[in-house]
């Protein structure tokens, strides 16, 4: 039986603090007394939850939490299992893969942030990360297709963090949705106007991680005879410097 005007909150992995995550924290903070979820929680990564516990699925082992890509296809069943005895009025899910499979969501008012819709499932030509191919992965990536489209019916609005994710989210699930941008700590991030004015420059900035396709900011800037500053960090730091050598780009 749900309390009234109870509210969850759940995200997908918490792995690092990045801009999903953020979201996932400025929900957490805009609703102090929901419950919070997340599929796995990595020790160590500085979150700010308020001091409330987030409860985790039964994939959150430390030899798991860095395996997506054998955990994908338990990550429906993890979420119908994770917190199948409770129910709330409110559910609220941040997602990128299958939070919307969270079990509460299904009978309550169930609100998606959507990040993206399922990479691994709709594009996985996006993301070098992705399973390699082979007539066993196309059968599990069409079982993924259905039960993501499935999962869509679970959610009664959504809400798209771009206008390109709000297009997805029509292609993919048939649906509308309302473009909420990230929060963004415009203070931090509005330049002086007083600061001097000099040479046009291209800025690149993100996670170095291959969908980001950094590697492509770094071409388009060559081409455009544009130099280029490149900030961030990640596992492609190294590659992205050879591509910037490689093409010959004004770093």
């Amino acid at each position: 039986m749900s309390r009234h005007g109870s509210i969850a909150i759940a995200h997908e992995w918490l792995a690092a603090r990045a801009g999903a995550e953020k979201v996932f924290e400025a929900l957490a903070e805009a609703y102090p007394s929901a419950d919070l979820y997340a599929l796995t929680r990595e020790p160590g990564v500085p979150f700010d939850f308020g001091g409330r516990d987030v409860r985790t699925t039964f994939l959150d082992h430390e030899s798991l939490r860095q395996r997506r890509d054998l955990t994908l296809p338990l990550m429906p069943a993890a979420w119908r299992l994770l917190g199948a005895r409770s129910s709330y009025d409110t559910v609220i899910t941040s997602s990128l893969a299958c939070a919307k499979g969270f079990a509460p969501g299904r009978s309550a008012t169930h609100y998606c942030y959507c990040h993206a819709p399922m990479r691994y499932a709709w594009q996985p030509e996006i993301d070098r990360r992705s399973h390699p191919a082979g007539p066993l992965v196309d059968v599990g990536l069409k079982w993924l297709r259905r039960w993501d489209r499935r999962s869509a019916d679970w959610v009664d609005s959504f809400a798209a963090n771009s206008t390109a994710v709000r297009d997805r989210i029509r292609d993919f699930y048939d649906r509308d949705a309302e473009v909420i941008h990230p929060p963004v700590d415009t203070e931090f991030f509005t330049p002086d106007a007083d600061a001097p004015q000099g040479e046009p420059y291209v800025f690149a900035i993100s996670r170095f991680i291959a969908y980001k396709r950094t590697d492509l900011a770094i071409e388009a800037a060559t081409r455009a005879g544009l130099p280029i500053v490149v900030a961030g960090s990640g596992p492609l730091e190294d590659e992205l410097r050879a591509t910037a050598e490689r093409v010959g780009a004004d770093a």
